[in-house]
């Protein structure tokens, strides 16, 4: 077993990531300073960045996408220099609906509709996935079983955390839902694409 005093040569030399990581792991030992957030701010180009508001960027929260693309089939994140990845908010049981061969997620939160409204009209995209229901406007997604036997879930209940991949029998009872989006662009529309999920019961 190291000692702590050679994990902490080894951690003060990792990329901020895995640093911002470690200070969730053990606060006490690898504390993240200001100068980390500031370094932060500047390598994702954020003015005036604050704790608060890199956090949310890191914790992939949709509000926080600022500096957004389009390049080819994905909008992109200038912020991560990768396509973009986001957490829906969380969306209740009656709001998803499970058939077949296939599961639907409705999001009616409305600045997460807007949100995806206005990457529609900035970038002249069509944006099917908004739809009416509930006599409100959802942004709507679909995850094909079959084609998506293995996606990454993520279960808590009772303050315990698991995790599973086979979507055809994890797909029971859960209270809230909320999932990774990628954005794609199929046929000149707006595809959103599952990436993980989360559940909360």
């Amino acid at each position: 077993m190291l000692p702590l005093e050679v994990v902490n040569i080894i951690v003060s030399f990792c990329q901020l990531c895995t640093r911002y990581r470690c200070s969730f792991l053990a606060k006490t030992l690898f504390p993240f300073s200001t100068s980390d957030w500031t370094k932060y701010g500047r390598q994702y180009r954020i003015g005036n960045a604050t704790r608060l508001s890199l956090k949310s960027l890191l914790d992939r929260d949709y509000a926080a996408q600022t500096h957004i693309s389009l390049r080819l089939n994905r909008f992109w994140s200038q912020h991560f220099r990768a396509p973009l990845l986001v957490w829906s908010p969380w969306t209740i049981k009656k709001c998803c609906r499970k058939q077949e061969h296939k599961m639907e997620l409705f999001f009616r939160e409305y600045r997460f509709v807007n949100f995806v409204r206005q990457l529609g009209r900035v970038h002249n995209v069509r944006t099917p996935c908004i739809r009416k229901k509930w006599s409100d406007d959802c942004v709507a997604t679909t995850i094909w079983c079959r084609s998506r036997k293995r996606l990454e879930m993520t279960f808590y209940k009772r303050k315990k955390k698991r995790k599973r991949f086979c979507v055809e029998t994890s797909l029971k009872s859960y209270e809230r839902t909320r999932a990774l989006l990628e954005f794609r662009i199929v046929h000149g529309q707006l595809s959103l694409y599952v990436q993980q999920l989360e559940f909360w019961s």
